[in-house]
């Protein structure tokens, strides 16, 4: 009888044994396939996030072309009416007209490049002005420095220099907090433009906690930064030859650069580079 017993045990157990593995796998199995469903869920949002960042740049291009169009109209008109009584006058708004219309061509073919969501606002035309003192506004504490001479940018131009301005302020706010400092430095070269941004939010708001400080350093140097905003930042650079990188500064903050070594030679349609 007792062995009986245990055999019968021994083949309940068995079972269970089975049943246990099966389930076991088939919870593997699940977990595999909601984990393949999620970073393939992951991937469908990141390639639609940077579709949507192309798009709006592309809306920015072509609010900055109607703007170049617009002034090939005023000053063609201004030709017409001035070319008889003042031929000097008349020469200055010709000149003026082929600049512009120079650049409407040289957005519609950035257009051309990156090619809709609505595009966001255009920055005002006082640009990083404006910028400067909504980010006051908002309780950072924002120093300028400037080296090297400035040169004129083309409206395309420009919109890249302050989207990253848009973007670090933002950031700086939202992590940071009131009393986040954020210093702006401007390297001006004969041909190009280097902008650093640098916060200290870990210092208010934006701590974070890290396992040692040597790992944190080495973790700094060795991380690469990466967000959709930030590729739609890198996208809208790269057509006037430039990049953008943000760095983390273990314990204080974080460091965004914008770099764009050949910027005055993509101000116009010649020596853009449009690969």
């Amino acid at each position: 009888m007792l062995e009986v017993v245990l055999v019968l045990a021994l083949i309940v157990a068995i079972g269970a044994i089975g049943l246990w593995r099966r389930s076991a796998t088939a919870e593997k199995e699940l977990r595999e396939r909601h984990s393949r469903e999620t970073e393939r869920v992951a991937r469908l949002e990141l390639a639609v996030g940077e579709q949507e960042a192309r798009l709006r740049i592309v809306g920015e291009l072509e609010q900055l072309a109607v703007r170049s169009a617009s002034l090939v109209v005023e000053e063609a008109e201004s030709v017409r009416l001035t070319i008889e009584r003042d031929p000097a006058a008349a020469e200055r708004s010709a000149v003026r007209a082929v600049r512009a219309a120079e650049s409407s061509l040289a957005q519609l073919r950035r257009i051309a490049v990156v090619a809709a969501v609505d595009p966001r606002e255009l920055p005002a035309t006082d640009g990083a002005e404006t910028l400067t003192a909504l980010a006051r506004d908002r309780g950072l504490s924002v120093h300028e420095e400037t080296f090297g001479e400035p040169f004129p940018l083309q409206d395309g131009a420009e919109v890249a220099v302050l989207r990253v301005l848009e973007y670090a302020f933002d950031q700086a706010s939202a992590t940071g907090g009131t009393g986040t400092e954020v210093r702006i430095s401007s390297r001006w070269t004969s041909t190009g433009l280097r902008v650093e941004i640098d916060d200290d939010r870990e210092r208010h708001g934006a701590a974070q906690a890290d396992a040692s400080a040597v790992e944190a350093d080495l973790h700094a140097l060795t991380e690469r930064i990466d967000s959709p905003a930030l590729l739609e930042l890198r996208e809208r650079a790269a057509l006037f030859g430039g990049d953008v990188t943000e760095k983390r500064t273990p314990g204080v903050g974080r460091s965004v650069t914008a770099s764009f070594p050949a910027l005055r030679h993509h101000n116009g349609v010649h020596g853009v580079d449009l690969g």
